[in-house]
């Protein structure tokens, strides 16, 4: 394995057309990192007799966590969240108002192009092929299967590589995976719902923030101005 290869991990929140924000978070590490803590996390859910974690299910007690005392959830939680500390490189957000991309870009593009799903990817992989070619460091994105888009992302990257130099050297082809089968997207689902609560002022699990605190951050929330941008590129 090349040790100049990244991967990330990425999950979203707030893809609901009704939702007031949307939030697409990512875990960035080594393939050998991620291969390290997809074993311990396999082993943690072994020993707690569970065969994934989501965070939806753990926050309300429900789906594999029915019946569970929140202590003993609250648990597990952090004993993951543990694991995303020791071994994740860096985190990554990008978080904005549903409304203010609807206005900007919605109107005006395609259906695919103006969800902000798609959006997202677009600032992710355009910031990051800026920063990491100077560097010789190479990514690569893996999402959810049971996503959407799925296709269209792929576009995204042959689009970007074909006419950016920099996302040329730098973004791998994407990969999909199944989330109750890939510990790294538990751990973005686990990452991104604290992220989101944060956004929103809640208050529950502060633990996983705490614990999460330290790791290096990038932070990928847009300007207004960046939608018109974005606009524009997608319309060459």
């Amino acid at each position: 394995m090349q040790d100049n290869i990244l991967e990330l991990y990425l999950d979203d929140s707030g893809s609901h057309h009704n939702a007031e924000y949307f939030h697409l978070g990512g875990l960035l590490s080594t393939p050998s990192n991620w291969n390290r803590l997809s074993l311990e996390w396999r082993k943690l859910l072994l020993r707690y007799e569970i065969p994934y974690f989501h965070m939806v299910e753990a926050q309300h007690a429900r789906g594999i966590f029915d019946g569970w005392r929140r202590a003993h959830i609250d648990l597990l939680t952090l004993e993951l969240s543990e694991l995303i500390r020791k071994y994740v490189k860096a985190k990554a957000t990008c978080h904005f108002e549903r409304e203010l991309h609807r206005k900007t870009i919605g109107s005006s593009l395609p259906d695919f192009m103006a969800d902000p799903y798609f959006y997202s990817l677009y600032r992710y992989a355009t910031v990051l092929s800026l920063q990491f070619h100077q560097y010789n460091l190479r990514v690569r994105f893996i999402l959810d299967d049971q996503g959407k888009l799925g296709e269209k992302c792929i576009a995204l990257w042959d689009k970007l590589r074909s006419t950016n130099s920099k996302a040329k050297q730098v973004l791998l082809p994407p990969r999909f995976a199944n989330d109750k089968a890939t510990p790294p997207l538990q751990a973005a689902d686990l990452f991104v719902w604290r992220e989101q609560r944060i956004r929103r002022g809640l208050d529950t699990m502060n633990f996983v923030e705490a614990t999460l605190r330290p790791l290096p951050a990038m932070q990928l929330d847009p300007f207004p101005d960046d939608f018109d941008w974005f606009a524009t590129q997608l319309d060459r």
